[in-house]
């Protein structure tokens, strides 16, 4: 048994280490925050929420990977919500920084690497 649940996907293509994936629809729990040299991603506040910082002070499950791209000027981070919850079911953010996403079924490209983002 994994230790944390990992979001399903499809590999279409495949390049060395990018990939080309097909996601059905999926809920996203993330935050945004400008782009920094300082790399403030704003994983914390996620994390907080998971950890309980919810209407419900219920822990939720961590689970990968976890979610960093760029969006205009910001940075989007979060993580993929376990696939035993559903939008009613997802306890509410405290923070108002985090916010809940209804991914539609679509395609991404992915690079797959170890160690920092930069």
């Amino acid at each position: 048994m994994a230790l944390f649940e990992t979001l399903k996907y499809r590999v279409v293509k495949k390049d060395k280490s990018i990939e080309i994936r097909e996601y059905q629809d999926f809920l996203l729990a993330s935050t945004t925050s400008p782009i920094n040299q300082r790399q403030d991603s704003g994983f914390m506040a996620v994390f907080d929420y998971i950890s309980g910082q919810n209407d419900s002070k219920q822990k939720i499950s961590m689970t990968t990977p976890v979610v960093t791209f760029e969006e205009g000027e910001k940075l989007v981070t979060g993580f993929y919500v376990p696939s035993k919850f559903n939008q009613q079911s997802l306890p509410s953010p405290l923070d108002r920084r985090v916010f809940i996403n209804q991914m539609n079924h679509a395609y991404y490209a992915v690079i797959r690497f170890r160690g920092s983002w930069k």
